[in-house]
C-alpha cells in the first residue's frame, strides 16, 4: 500500500505532461532505445481509430474515426502507432530521427518529414494497445486472412505511440480538471505505471 501515494503522483504528473507539446527535435528519455541503430519502420495497416479502443483506453488525445497507421520495425522488435492525420501516414517506409522528424524512404519520395507539433510516448515493454489497434485495422480493411501481420505486432518487445497535431484539427491537449475526479485513470496508464514501480522495486533488491 505504501506505493499508492507514488502511483497517484505519477498519474497526475502523467496527465500534466500530456497537456503540453514536447520540445522540437527532442527524444524523450523513455524513448532513448530509439537512438540505438537505424530505426526503420514499414507500414502494415491503416485504419480509423475504433470506438472499442477509445472506450477501453480512454485516450483523450485522439478521437473516434481519426486515421491511424501501424508500423513495425524491420528488426520486428518495435511497433509504432501513428495517430491522427499526419504526413507520416503517406509514407510506407519511415526512419525515425526524433519526435518531430522522420525520413520517408519511399523510392518516389526519399525526403525528410518535419512536423510542427507532435507528441510521442514510448513503452520499453510490450503493451496491449497496438495489438488491439492492429486487430481492428485488419477487420476494417477485411484483411483478417493476413493474421501474420497481427502476429508480428503481438511479438514486438517495445511500443511507440505518436500523435501529430496541426492539420488534424486538434483544439487543445488540456484535460478539464473535472475529468480527474469524474473519470478513473486510463487502464493502460495504470498498468504501465504499476509495471514500472514493480520493476524499480525489484531492481533495488539486488
Amino acid at each position: 500500500m505504501k506505493f499508492w501515494p507514488l502511483l497517484i503522483l505519477l498519474l497526475v504528473s502523467g496527465i500534466k505532461q500530456a497537456n503540453v507539446f514536447q520540445p522540437r527535435n527532442v527524444v524523450p528519455k523513455r524513448c532513448e532505445f530509439l537512438l540505438k541503430g537505424n530505426q526503420i519502420y514499414e507500414r502494415t495497416c491503416q485504419g480509423r481509430y475504433p470506438l472499442v479502443a477509445f472506450t477501453k483506453y480512454r485516450d483523450t488525445l485522439v478521437k473516434v474515426g481519426e486515421p491511424y497507421s501501424m508500423y513495425v520495425s524491420i528488426s520486428l522488435e518495435n511497433v509504432l502507432v501513428v495517430q491522427k492525420k499526419s504526413p507520416l501516414q503517406d509514407c510506407y517506409t519511415l526512419e525515425f530521427k526524433n519526435s518531430n522528424t522522420f525520413h520517408c524512404l519511399d523510392t518516389n519520395r526519399n525526403e525528410t518529414v518535419s512536423l510542427d507539433q507532435a507528441n510521442m510516448f514510448c513503452f520499453p515493454f510490450h503493451i496491449q494497445l497496438p495489438d488491439d489497434l492492429m486487430n481492428e485495422c485488419l477487420i476494417q480493411n477485411e484483411m483478417t486472412h493476413h493474421a501474420h501481420r497481427l502476429d508480428q505486432v503481438v511479438s514486438t518487445k517495445r511500443a511507440i505511440v505518436h500523435y501529430t497535431y496541426g492539420d488534424s484539427g486538434a483544439q487543445s491537449l488540456r484535460i478539464p480538471t473535472r475529468h480527474l475526479y469524474h473519470h478513473p485513470p486510463p487502464p493502460l496508464l495504470i498498468l504501465c505505471l504499476l509495471r514500472i514501480l514493480l520493476e524499480e522495486r525489484s531492481n533495488r533488491k539486488f
